[in-house]
Parts: C-alpha cells; sequence; structure tokens
C-alpha cells in the first residue's frame, strides 16, 4: 500500500495487525469537527491506534471546523495533496527499485533528441508513447501521460 485515508470513519476492533510491508505506511485521518453521524473522537482514536499497532507509520490527523459528516474544500485540498505525495514517493521509490534491478530506464537527452520538452508535451500520450519506443526508451510499463514524459527527462 502506498497510503491511506481515513474519512470520517470507525477504526473497528482494537486488536488488528499490521503487515510488515505496512509499517511504514503513510496514513491521513480527516474528519469534521461537527459530525453527527461518527463522532469526532473517533478520528483520534483511530490515530492513536495505528500509532499503536504501526509506530513507524506516518500518521497525519486533519479536523475541520464546521465541517459535519461531509466534505469541504480543505479537506478536498489536503485529499489532493497527500494522494499527490504518496504517489510522488512511490514513483520515486519504484523509479529507484527499477534501477537497481535492471539499470537506468531513464533515457539521456541524446535519446530523445531532435523534441524540445515544450514539443513533447504538445504530443498526444499514444504519439509521445511511440516517439520514445523509437528512441528506445522502455515505456510499457507507463499509462499517463505524466509518467511519459517523466522518462524523457
Amino acid at each position: 500500500l502506498g497510503g491511506v485515508l481515513a474519512l470520517s470513519t470507525f477504526f473497528g476492533a482494537e486488536p488488528a495487525n499490521v503487515a510488515p510491508s505496512n509499517q511504514r505506511l503513510r496514513v491521513l485521518v480527516a474528519h469534521g469537527k461537527v459530525d453527527g453521524v461518527v463522532p469526532p473522537t473517533e478520528a483520534r482514536r483511530l490515530v492513536e491506534c495505528v500509532r499503536r499497532i504501526a509506530p513507524l507509520a506516518d500518521v497525519q490527523c486533519k479536523l475541520y471546523d464546521e465541517m459535519g459528516h461531509a466534505t469541504c474544500a480543505d479537506e478536498v485540498s489536503d485529499l489532493r495533496a497527500f494522494l499527490c505525495s504518496v504517489v510522488e514517493r512511490d514513483t520515486r521509490a519504484d523509479e529507484s527499485k527499477e534501477s537497481e534491478e535492471s539499470g537506468p530506464l531513464q533515457p539521456t537527452m541524446d535519446s530523445v533528441k531532435g523534441k524540445s520538452m515544450q514539443e513533447m508535451r504538445a504530443m498526444r500520450a499514444g504519439v509521445l508513447k511511440q516517439y520514445l519506443r523509437e528512441r528506445g526508451v522502455f515505456v510499457d510499463d507507463c499509462f499517463e501521460k505524466s509518467e511519459l514524459l517523466a522518462r524523457a527527462l
């Protein structure tokens, strides 16, 4: 797992186990201070439980004033930032792992010579994928245009 979102929720049973691979898990607990369905005290209990069963986990807790059992703009902004940071960290870890296993996957500037980054950003994803393949860049595991552009760096 890259991370966990716990949004206005209950933790469940106290005795829980965390797999060794998830001991350093990133967790964001988000809860409204005026939630009438799930009491805000449950968010605090959830944080305490996760910290107890996974002491190496990075647990953040965000409580939002005047938010009930719903969502608000601040929460959505925090969720986006958390998800982006999890994806960015996991992407860096994957690239590092792949680099150790099979050598560098990142092409050199010479391998994509002929097009500027601006020109590659303007390409449709399928065209960019083909362009990079023709230059010997491994892109079979890229599913988003942002991944292709990262390989072109």
